[in-house]
């Protein structure tokens, strides 16, 4: 997947991502303002910057415990948005510094 790969797709609304992906580069789902529903599988280890800045209408995601690396304002601006992660996984300490 190439960074930014989706960014701006306002017409979309839900994804399935591949089982085989290892990482989300930055930006790639950038202002996808009308995205609601994202499947994560548990190959994913890295999301990058600003991967989902803006998905205004994102409501939840769950983070496997495979994530090590989570970029910098990855849900800026997902003002709606429960994140779900596993205790004791880096997501979860991630999670922990982002809302407090």
């Amino acid at each position: 997947m190439e960074e930014a790969a989706f960014a701006n797709c306002e017409n979309l609304k839900k994804i399935v991502l591949h089982n085989n992906i290892k990482s989300l580069p930055c930006h790639i789902f950038f202002g996808c303002v009308n995205l609601k529903d994202i499947v994560i599988f548990e190959s994913v280890n890295e999301i990058g910057d600003f991967a989902f800045w803006s998905c205004k209408s994102l409501e939840e995601i769950s983070l496997s415990k495979n994530i090590k690396s989570i970029g910098e304002n990855v849900f800026g601006y997902c003002d709606k948005i429960t994140i779900y992660a596993e205790a004791g996984s880096y997501a979860e300490k991630y999670c922990q510094e982002l809302f407090g």
